[in-house]
């Protein structure tokens, strides 16, 4: 039987017979293509990368993987009944878990962890989420302030029709309705421009967003995001226009009324408002800044640290030999041994290897490092990620050889393996790890490995994480492996003949995507780039929110204050007073509190130290920038306004008075 997701389009197809590696299937049923099945690296921390997958075939079991000493190699969905806990399901496990194991000293005291499947699926990308989810709030009440800001000044300005329609009878509720309607109308009209910016812009995220963000495939505009932007449109509108509205309402006709009230100035309560409103919105852009500029810095030099394998010119595939061809170690040995010869053998191809697992492939086989007459519990004893590889790994890699040599075909069947640096300073400090001895279960009666040489470490699970003790063992044959090549030619042009060496060992073998050693990197920073990415790009939203924010107050208040200008400039005031006079009264709510705004960013930050690498969230020098960018943007924003009203001719301030 099998399930098929997207292999097949064709309904009629359910009957039918297919070949999957060897062994024919009927297929029973198609699932729907909304229907997702979690990634292996989504189950199991164990499991690296793997492809979406489009078959489902049962899984039978062979008798030799029901023993107690076959090792856990699958993962686990279950469902729990109604009214049964996660902890009752663990408990019930364990005691079924240690009845099964209770002869094997290789787990003295076995235990089950159950996890709720939306934590495996969202765990690496949970933190970064909720930081973007943060950075979108951050955005959004700057907007709104930005909005009330707006509507203060505009009801402001409007003072004195409202006093006279006050004075005419028009009741205080009808004045706030029609502000209230006013503001709304602007939201409403700035979030229909949001969607189509939105629209625009989706495909483009959704291309440089990684694969491993979980429910990607849910992001789109649809009914949902409709709704939900014009519910939080008409929310942004009502937060916004509340309270100047009200203040609109609450205005006394006598006082606006007054003969020289429409261009007096405002009262200083409102300008207090207008500079607390501009001062909140510059403190919500400095945190966005400084978060975006520890994950740049972070991101940097992520992208700079020493990976301990060769990049360039490096390109990879993944073969899985047909099972019920390949039942023999033998036989997969020499087909390992025919694509290593054949491709090794094409002009543009320097030298070629296979492994059992790739760096940067994820968690691999941990097992402990067992050293003669260590009695120590096996969760206290060393433990090494154990990985296959041919011989010509190493230096197709560039991995440097410390110490001893490298591992040959003649190894074949001795116990010889390389061990990285990391596996030498971890279980023999300061002695010299050639020719120790050490098994994997003492109690399986093998012979036991010797070391028989050392070379640099790698970063095989991730770039962030250090290096991982590694046991490399000859690669003597195997079902699954991964073809590496050192090669002048990128991918593509490299596919042809490849294939063609590959096929000629075995027609049957599937070759899948031949990807390059630059893109599996490039893949593992994808998190970290596209966070980083939109972090940022709110970041420079704030900013020029706020930028937008002090130049509106400036520029109205440079407006209201013409006459006063006037009269200065009249008196014998000089052009760079006046400018300073100006700036000094934009600058002032950016630069108020500076200091109290950095501190209550230096809490918020280090909420960020579990997605930072190799900088601290109390970065001196991310601070320093962050304020200099603040006065920059605050100086710019008061300048042209300032500008403008060291300009206002005298004569023309006062005929108008």
């Amino acid at each position: 039987m099998v399930y098929g997701k997207v292999a097949f389009s064709d309904p009629s197809v359910v009957g039918h017979t297919i070949v999957l590696n060897g062994r024919p299937y009927t297929v029973v049923g198609i699932l729907p293509p909304s229907f997702h099945f979690p990634h292996g690296d989504q189950l199991s921390s164990l499991s690296g990368p793997t492809a979406k997958p489009a078959l489902f075939v049962p899984e039978v079991f062979e008798k030799w993987e029901l023993a107690p000493d076959a090792g856990f190699r699958f993962g686990c969905i279950a469902r729990l009944r109604p009214g049964v806990s996660q902890a009752e399901a663990t408990a019930e496990l364990n005691v079924i878990l240690r009845r099964r194991l209770a002869s094997q000293t290789f787990m003295p005291n076995p235990s089950t962890v159950m996890i709720p499947l939306r934590d495996m699926i969202v765990r690496s990308s949970k933190q970064g989420l909720w930081l973007l989810l943060a950075a979108v709030l951050a955005v959004l009440l700057i907007i709104c302030v930005n909005l009330a800001n707006l509507v203060l000044t505009r009801a402001t300005a409007r003072e004195h029709e409202g006093a006279i329609r006050l004075a005419l009878g028009a009741g205080r509720g009808r004045l706030l309705r029609q502000s209230l309607a006013e503001t709304l109308l602007l939201v409403l009209l700035g979030g229909a421009l949001g969607l189509m910016l939105a629209h625009w812009a989706l495909s483009t995220l959704l291309v440089l967003a990684p694969a491993s963000l979980p429910r990607l495939h849910n992001v789109r505009l649809n009914g949902s995001v409709l709704a939900f932007t014009l519910a939080i449109s008409l929310l942004a509108g009502v937060l916004a226009g509340l309270l100047p509205a009200w203040q609109t309402a609450q205005a006394n006709p006598q006082d606006a009324l007054h003969s020289a009230s429409a261009r007096t100035g405002e009262s200083r309560g409102r300008l207090r408002a207008r500079e607390f409103l501009v001062g909140l919105e510059t403190a919500l852009s400095a945190m966005l800044l400084i978060a975006a500029g520890l994950l740049l810095t972070s991101f940097a030099k992520l992208e700079s640290v020493p990976k301990g394998f060769a990049v360039d010119h490096i390109l990879t595939v993944n073969l899985q030999l047909p099972t019920s061809r390949y039942t023999q170690r033998e036989q997969q040995s020499e087909f390992w041994r025919k694509v290593l010869a054949g491709t090794s053998a094409l002009p543009a191809v320097e030298s070629s290897a296979v492994t059992t697992w790739l760096p940067l492939g994820g968690e691999m086989n941990d097992d402990p490092v067992n050293l003669p007459g260590d009695t120590r519990p096996v969760a206290e004893r060393p433990f090494a990620s154990y990985c296959r590889v041919s011989p010509a790994y190493f230096k197709l890699l560039g991995i440097p050889l410390l110490k001893g040599r490298e591992l040959t075909w003649a190894d074949a069947g001795t116990g010889a393996v390389v061990i990285s640096a990391a596996t030498a300073k971890t279980v023999w400090p300061g002695i010299d790890p050639i020719g120790q001895r050490f098994n994997v279960d003492p109690s399986s009666g093998f012979g036991g490995f010797q070391v028989v040489g050392v070379v640099g470490d790698t970063r095989s699970v991730r770039l962030s994480k250090a290096p991982t003790p590694m046991v490399y063992q000859l690669y003597e044959g195997g079902l699954t492996g991964s073809l590496i090549l050192r090669t002048s030619l990128p991918a593509p042009a490299a596919a042809g003949e490849l294939h063609r060496a590959i096929w000629e060992a075995d027609p049957n073998v599937a070759i899948p995507d031949i990807r390059s050693m630059g893109q599996i990197v490039s893949e593992s920073l994808g998190p970290q780039r596209f966070g980083t990415l939109l972090t940022s790009l709110f970041a420079a939203a704030a900013l020029l929110l706020a930028c937008i924010g002090i130049y509106g107050v400036v520029s109205y208040s440079v407006v209201r204050r013409t006459h006063e200008i006037g009269i200065r400039m009249a008196l014998g005031a000089q052009r760079a007073d006046v400018l300073r006079r100006v700036m000094g009264q934009g600058m002032k709510p950016a630069l108020l509190d500076l200091g109290a705004r950095m501190v209550g960013a230096l809490g918020l930050t280090r909420l960020l130290s579990s997605l930072l690498y190799g900088v601290k969230p109390t970065d001196p020098t991310t601070f320093v920038a962050v304020s200099l960018i603040l006065i920059a943007v605050g100086l710019l924003a008061s300048y042209i306004p300032a500008r403008r009203a060291t300009k206002v001719d005298p004569i023309i301030a006062l005929r108008y008075e």
